[in-house]
Formats: C-alpha cells, structure tokens, sequence
C-alpha cells in the first residue's frame, strides 16, 4: 500500500494498521541517499553518510535506545550545523514520494527506456561512484 495523500510522518505512524510499509521504507532510502549527497556537498567530500554512522556508533551503545530525533541531532551536533534535521522535516511532511530527478541528473544517472545510462561527466559524477562504492570521506570524528 502506498499511503498517498498523508504526511510521511503519519503514514510512519500508521504503517502497521495501513500496511504502507513500502512508502516509509523507501522514503527512508530517499532520505538517506539525500543526507549523504547534502554532507558529502556541503563539506566537499569530507563528510558522508558512512561517517556519520560510524560516529553514532561512537556515540550511543547499542544497548541504548535512542529515538530518531536524538539520532538526527546527534549527526547535526558532529556536522557542526542543521542539516539532518531540517531534512528529515522536510521528508517527514511530503504527502507523495519524494522525486529524486535532480539529484539523479546532478549524479550523472539517467533514466532511459529499458535501462539507466551513467554520465561521467555529471557535476556528481564522483560523488556517485563513492556511494555506490562505499568509499568513506575520511572524517570519522567522534559525536562525544
């Protein structure tokens, strides 16, 4: 089930009675991929989503529960300023999925009939074969 027309925070609310769990998983993968992009840009590649993982599991033990907003500021206070925050309300809110075709061009990854087409050239060209790659920007500094 799709859940459209409510807010993303509300479909998560819900998703057990209404059984849209693919909306909130896949906006949860949107908004992931978006994180990633919005550190990696604004620190020019010092940052990324791998390295704020890496810092939270510094941060909070896995015997701690933590609820995603203390997780969400957690990855702000090692950024050093909003932006996983002001991210995630703005995903929270939409009422459809969230379109990625911009942030696809910016990467260099082009929708076609029958396939996709990679364009190295694309201002994020790289960016997207350290993603896919899984290559850490370097910052690992600790959430403590």
């Amino acid at each position: 089930r799709s859940a459209t027309g409510v807010s993303l925070a509300r479909a998560s609310e819900t998703m057990h009675q209404t059984r849209a769990y693919k909306r909130v998983y896949w906006a949860g993968a949107v908004f992931a991929l978006r994180l990633d992009i919005a550190l990696r840009s604004s620190t020019q590649g010092r940052q990324s989503l791998d390295d704020a993982m890496v810092a939270i599991g510094q941060r909070f033990s896995s015997r701690e529960r933590v609820s995603a907003d203390q997780l969400l500021r957690a990855i702000d206070a090692w950024h050093g300023r909003p932006l996983a925050v002001p991210l995630a309300a703005e995903a929270l809110a939409q009422t459809t999925f969230g379109d990625l075709t911009s942030e696809l061009r910016l990467l260099g990854v082009v929708l076609e009939v029958g396939g996709v087409r990679l364009v190295d050239r694309a201002p994020l060209a790289r960016m997207r074969r350290e993603v896919a790659l899984g290559a850490r920007a370097g910052s690992r500094r600790s959430l403590r």
